[in-house]
């Protein structure tokens, strides 16, 4: 997938970007604000992919799109999550 890229500016509180430093202050090698948000959005997509499945409201080419649309490590975690469901599902 191509990325474009678009500016888009969001408000945020000084507990936020507090949050934001702390966060940043963790990393040992520079990020930036914009990456580490664009981690934060995968991190919550692969979510949503994980809840959307287990809620039976994504269909099996839905979920694979959209894990197309993660980076692949957390393509593999987010596979593994939904396997761990299927299989506690499995045991009930």
């Amino acid at each position: 997938m191509k990325e474009t890229k678009s500016e888009v500016y969001i408000n945020l509180s000084e507990e936020q970007l507090h949050k934001l430093d702390v966060i940043h202050s963790c990393f040992e090698e520079e990020v930036s604000r914009s990456r580490m948000i664009g981690g934060f959005i995968d991190d919550r997509f692969a979510y949503a992919l994980e809840i959307l499945n287990r809620e039976g409201e994504l269909s099996i080419a839905g979920l694979e799109h959209g894990l197309t649309l993660l980076p692949d490590w957390l393509q593999d975690r987010t596979r593994e999550g939904i396997a761990a469901e299927l299989e506690k599902q499995l045991k009930e």
